[in-house]
């Protein structure tokens, strides 16, 4: 089975990543993107650099398409007849899979839309798949690959975008603020960034394998007049939080198409 990725940005290349990672059985990675750059420190004996386009699609036998949400309708433009009956997979964020279907020239093509997000090099990432559900064996073994998967309506992979793709930025903007209390109080170096990053880690943990919840977590760190309910307090008199899910509900409801 040969899967193929077209766009190797930043979500491409952790794709692909996690493919090869994998190290699944029986398929053959091949890849293609306008800049070559980003195809050099994929060209292995595991995966087959493309030398266009049409060389791409003609060998797919899933086609995963991880170009910017502005190229899918020239991507699908593209597509040969001869694509009928094969599968294509979207990252793209916010493109229907009526606008994917709409663009098509082939005809019978499993169609499914991802959203999923950097930690899938790792197998870590959660994946929302909606489309043509439910998912065949070698669909569900590529997914698989980059993460735990979650079979979900259209409607609900684009509100989820906001958490699942923009997550890791909006993680990484909060944990950065703990990074610049460090630098304020003295912590110098690249110290503070890895405390803090070991801080989220251990709390990942603590979370997945103590299977506790978020209240319960922050119940066993704070003790009646400590730094913690006093940390929180203050969040809470800002509405940090509901600020937070406000403007996740607004960005989500930009999303939607």
């Amino acid at each position: 089975m040969n899967v193929s990725i077209l766009g190797i940005g930043n979500l491409g290349s952790s794709i692909i990543g996690g493919l090869i990672q994998s190290k699944l059985e029986g398929i053959k990675l091949y890849a293609y993107d306008k800049n070559k750059t980003n195809l050099i420190k994929f060209k292995s004996n595991r995966v087959y650099i493309a030398e266009s386009e049409e060389e791409l699609f003609n060998a797919s036998d899933i086609l995963i398409l991880a170009v910017k949400p502005t190229q899918i309708k020239g991507v699908l433009n593209k597509l040969p007849v001869s694509f009928s009956g094969k599968t294509l997979i979207s990252a793209a964020a916010g493109i229907s899979i009526d606008f994917i279907r709409e663009n098509l020239h082939s005809t019978n093509v499993k169609i499914f839309r991802i959203m999923t997000n950097l930690g899938c090099e790792f197998n870590v990432a959660p994946v929302l798949v909606a489309g043509d559900l439910p998912l065949d064996g070698s669909t569900q073994d590529v997914l698989t690959a980059l993460g735990k998967i979650y079979q979900v309506n259209e409607q609900l992979l684009d509100s989820m975008t906001t958490i699942v793709g923009s997550g890791p930025a909006l993680i990484s903007y909060f944990l950065d603020s703990l990074v610049q209390y460090c630098k304020i109080v003295g912590l110098e170096g690249d110290s503070s960034r890895e405390i803090v990053n070991m801080v989220a880690l251990s709390t990942s943990y603590y979370l997945k394998y103590k299977r506790v919840s978020y209240e319960e977590l922050i119940e066993k760190v704070t003790t009646p007049g400590g730094i913690t309910l006093r940390v929180l307090h203050n969040m809470d008199k800002m509405s940090v939080k509901g600020r937070t899910v406000d403007s996740l509900i607004r960005a989500g409801s930009l999303n939607r198409h």
